[in-house]
């Protein structure tokens, strides 16, 4: 697009201007705030999965959520940056310090890479993880660009402009566009494939029925959800024939094209699927089974339906939420009386196909319900542009606008809440570490490190993963590190409430470390809390009752803002001793 073509663009369109700037500054907003310690595992994973190009033959051979778009995508906008990068080290003579830093960290042991990385390795891990969250936010920025045109193509542009204002102030998609993941690149690409489907909808031209198709195989190689979007090109396929052509050799042959296109695309982007089809089996079987224990982790403890609602909460707040409700059922009011154009039964179709196939799923996940949010945020636009239009009585109308008014404004202080409190546990909790620790502290920690804070390179910090889905460390240095803490041989302990909230949701899964924290907070363990950083309820249930709380208190989710609470505890007892010290620590 040309200058001029954009400002005459930006002139017809002030109001989505103000609403694409207004999403840019909350999509945006901090996602260059990084430290090791403020990333998530699915960001952390995605960002480095690119370098495993050159570790095999065959290219790419995990298969991260069914397939490998995403991480095509990082690899194609990393290059650029780290030749950039490369030509600026290898000018200042740095080029090979670098590399023999980064040869130490991948040497190192799982959790200590943040050990032996120096200050000039982390620059580099800051840079490209910020460069995943920038192909992230941005492509949440379009996502919105995507809404306001799918909304003015169903019921005109005042439709648009609301469902884009709509999706910019909805807490979830915000948040989870900070995230150098592929849950907004997905819900980008379903929207611009609607897009192209509507456009096929409206000219009946076989091309961009043959490009949508093609879209819904990169859909589903970002992530394997996005599969029912083939049910909306097989229905449109099959409306080009009349039901007594379907039997034919040319019927037959023009309908195949459109699986072999999405196919062809999906192989495209995953091909290691064609090398290691094992391994693509076992990660598809992983929406469908769970592993022991897994309930804390991926299953709710509810139907899913009702789960995926909750979830839906938490992501809109209970405002947004409920007036979505009403908007869905408004807009199919609206299409089955043929106020609006007949594309909104595509969207309907596929928002409620896809709530219903992913609640009976094993892994009710508060980001697989994100893809229906940009429809639902569609929904929105469309039932409060007919509410609020002229042509409505006058008491309809000033009633429809103030509740608007209202349910944005809300929305807006929910999201901007959100925005500001993101990842900032771990960071207070950081800066409280470097004035309180130095070379004479002894520390020990409990779960992973990119839950915690980070800590001074001088203090001698003792580690140990005692989560049984994730034990990066041995059964022996588990023992070891738990006789510590009964015994009380250590300055602080530090705890983080992605650990042991887990074992409070679900005492079941390990009822040993499920009474060890508790005797811890209660006092009975021999320690006190000094200090505390984060929400102090950091509610991480996944129960729907849970989520609709903290929503009519317009409270962001800590879950999903990375705000986890940090939980510094001292001993009140001498080291060596402790009603516990003789206990043995389970393995």
């Amino acid at each position: 697009m040309s200058r001029d073509s954009a400002q005459r663009a930006v002139r017809a369109n002030p109001w989505l201007t103000v609403v694409l700037a207004a999403a840019a500054l909350l999509l945006f907003y901090r996602i260059w705030k990084f430290a090791p310690y403020q990333t998530i595992p699915d960001e952390a994973v995605s960002t480095t999965l690119p370098f495993t190009i050159a570790e095999e033959p065959y290219g790419l051979t995990v298969f991260l959520k069914g397939g490998n778009f995403h991480i095509w995508l990082l690899t194609v906008v990393y290059l650029p940056v780290i030749a950039l990068a490369g030509v600026y080290l290898l000018a200042t003579g740095q080029l090979q310090e670098i590399l023999d830093a980064l040869s130490r960290v991948a040497g190192a042991d799982a959790g200590n890479q943040w050990v032996v990385a120096n200050q000039q390795v982390l620059d580099i891990y800051h840079l490209i993880m910020v460069t995943g969250r920038f192909v992230s936010a941005a492509a949440g920025l379009l996502t919105v660009l995507g809404v306001a045109l799918l909304g003015r193509r169903i019921a005109g542009r005042p439709a648009g402009v609301l469902a884009a204002a709509t999706l910019s102030v909805s807490l979830g998609f915000v948040l989870t566009a900070k995230f150098a993941t592929e849950d907004v690149v997905l819900a980008c690409v379903t929207v611009w494939t609607m897009l192209v489907l509507a456009r096929y909808h409206d000219t009946g031209e076989d091309s961009l029925l043959l490009l949508g198709a093609a879209m819904t195989g990169v859909a589903i190689s970002t992530k394997l959800t996005a599969g029912i979007l083939g049910f909306v090109v097989a229905v449109l396929a099959f409306q080009r024939f009349e039901l007594r052509e379907l039997p034919t050799w040319g019927a037959v042959r023009a309908l195949a094209r459109y699986p072999v296109l999405a196919a062809a695309t999906y192989i495209g982007t995953t091909p290691s699927l064609l090398v290691y089809p094992d391994r693509y089996v076992a990660e598809i079987s992983r929406y469908f089974t769970t592993k022991s224990g897994g309930s804390t982790f991926y299953i709710a403890q509810e139907p899913g339906w009702i789960a995926h609602a909750g979830h839906l909460v938490t992501a809109l707040g209970v405002p947004l939420f409920a007036f979505a409700l009403v908007a869905t059922a408004g807009v199919t009011a609206l299409a089955a009386t043929g106020r609006i154009d007949s594309f909104a039964w595509y969207v309907l179709g596929f928002s409620l196909a896809f709530y219903l196939f992913d609640s009976f799923t094993a892994s009710s996940q508060y980001n697989r319900i994100l893809l229906i949010v940009p429809f639902l945020a569609v929904f929105v636009g469309i039932a409060a542009a007919w509410a609020v239009d002229a042509d409505r009585p006058r008491e309809l109308r000033t009633v429809a606008q103030a509740s608007l008014a209202v349910i944005l404004v809300l929305s807006l202080v929910y999201t901007a809440s959100g925005a500001a409190v993101w990842s900032s546990s771990r960071a207070e909790a950081t800066e409280w570490t470097s004035e309180h620790f130095d070379d004479s502290t002894n520390v020990t920690t409990l779960g992973k490190v990119v839950y915690l804070p980070a800590f001074p390179n001088e203090t001698n910090v003792t580690r140990a993963t005692i989560d049984p889905l994730y034990d990066g460390h041995s059964d022996a240095r588990k023992e070891r590190v738990l006789r510590r803490v009964h015994c009380h041989r250590t300055d602080y302990l530090v705890l983080s409430s992605y650990h042991y909230e887990r074992y409070f949701e679900d005492p079941s899964l390990s009822p040993n470390r499920t009474a060890l924290y508790r005797s811890l907070f209660d006092g009975e363990e021999g320690y006190r809390v000094v200090a505390d950083f984060g929400p102090e309820n950091p509610n991480l249930q996944r129960d729907a009752s849970a989520n609709l709380d903290r929503a009519l208190q317009l409270q962001p989710p800590s879950r999903n803002t990375n705000n986890p609470r940090i939980v510094v505890m001292e001993p009140t007892v001498p080291p060596g001793q402790g009603v516990n010290c003789e206990a043995t620590a389970e393995n």
